[in-house]
């Protein structure tokens, strides 16, 4: 558990240096006269039996340096908190701290123009009834949350994925994200789409792959996240709180 908290760590210190040196500016090798947005709706979770990440970021993209923010609010301060900070390189960042689950809705004036993001908070729940590559069915693995990471693989894995998600649920999005060992500090190499119940190869090559789910919730319209990944470096095996 120690070491899940301290990978959990460092990860979010290098969020905060990709926000200071400008690197999450995203959409400005694209786009450079991109408007500023943000999503339209985020879901954030809160773990029943693991470590809880209360502070989050409310990324805008294609960023514009110096950006004067105004009328921050967040409509329900009980869900969630918003503070604005200002960085050295003169870009600003949006912190959310996270309470409990519920729903809030955060407005802000960047530059301007009105910026809107629906924040749902719930208490994770696997959406998962059955989460199979060939004849294993992983579904137990994301119990705890919705992330599993497999270390240390000495063989690709392949077959079928057939997921059935649960009563309530949609799968919505399967895709296979390839990490090769020149897109450290860059993310995911490729990212393919692949259909339920199709012939996939989960494979171990450079650093591995993550198979990556995402469910909505028919009710409440939620979105949930579930990623496998299948690594061949060394490494705690477990859980991962995002």
């Amino acid at each position: 558990m120690k070491k899940i908290r301290k990978i959990r760590k460092i990860r979010m210190t290098l969020m905060m240096f990709a926000f200071m040196f400008g690197l999450m500016n995203v959409g400005a090798l694209r786009a450079q006269a991109a408007s500023p947005s943000v999503d339209k709706s985020v879901t954030y979770n809160i773990y029943k039996d693991g470590p809880n990440s209360p502070r989050k970021l409310v990324l805008v993209c294609n960023a514009v340096q110096n950006a004067k923010i105004t009328n921050l609010k967040s409509s329900n301060s009980k869900v969630a908190k918003v503070t604005l900070n200002k960085w050295p390189n003169g870009y600003y960042s949006i912190s959310l701290d996270i309470r409990k689950a519920g729903v809030t809705n955060i407005s802000f004036q960047y530059n301007g123009k009105t910026l809107k993001q629906k924040v749902t908070v719930v208490q994770y729940k696997n959406p998962c009834q059955s989460f199979k590559i060939g004849k294993k069915d992983y579904k137990k693995y994301f119990q705890k949350s919705g992330n599993y990471q497999f270390c240390s693989q000495k063989k690709d894995l392949t077959g079928t994925i057939s997921i059935k998600p649960k009563k309530g649920w949609k799968l919505k999005k399967l895709e296979l994200w390839h990490v090769s060992a020149s897109s450290m500090g860059r993310g995911v190499t490729s990212t393919k789409k692949i259909k339920n119940n199709s012939k996939v190869t989960v494979t171990i090559k450079d650093l591995g792959t993550t198979v990556y789910a995402e469910f909505k919730n028919v009710k409440t319209k939620a979105t949930q996240k579930v990623e496998f990944g299948y690594y061949p470096g060394k490494g705690p095996t477990g859980n991962w709180y995002e």
